[in-house]
């Protein structure tokens, strides 16, 4: 069964260069290797948890 991911933030490091993804699927693509604003190869991947899949899990945890 398909897993939608949670949207992630790509970060530069060195430029601080930001891009949010929200993927729609689970398929598998290319990762981003280096910057496309300075070509830094020091890319930092947050993923993004919103307030609503927080709550959610914790009330699951507690059952």
């Amino acid at each position: 069964m398909p897993v939608k991911p949670k949207p992630f933030k790509l970060m530069c490091e060195d430029c601080g260069w930001a891009q949010v993804y929200a993927p729609r699927s689970d398929a598998i693509c290319a990762p981003l290797n280096e910057c496309p604003k300075c070509g830094s190869k020091k890319i930092n991947m947050k993923i993004l948890n919103s307030s609503l899949s927080v709550f959610l899990n914790k009330l699951i945890s507690k059952q």
